[in-house]
């Protein structure tokens, strides 16, 4: 952002006639005040996406754990029934 701050700045001050060196002091603090700026919202863009990636993690894994959870359950049902042959011995 600064560096287009700067380009903005020295092109309209040129195409204006402003004098070169107050072209360039502005130019200066335009490239200053952006690449600031540009600072403060890089930072809290990555903010907004490291919460966005947090958030997102925990519920994938907490899909996972509950696929997990399930397919334990169902293990241990399957685990829980007598085969063929004890179901026959119990009847018979």
């Amino acid at each position: 952002m600064g560096l287009l701050a700067f380009a903005v700045t020295t092109i309209a001050g040129l195409w204006v006639g402003v004098p070169s060196m107050v072209i360039l002091s502005r130019a200066v603090w335009a490239l200053l005040l952006f690449c600031v700026i540009g600072l403060v919202l890089g930072a809290v863009a990555q903010m907004v996406i490291n919460e966005h990636y947090r958030r997102r993690e925990k519920e994938v894994l907490g899909d996972l754990q509950e696929r997990e959870a399930a397919e334990e359950d169902s293990e241990i049902l399957l685990e829980a029934e007598p085969s063929p042959e004890q179901a026959e011995a119990v009847v018979g």
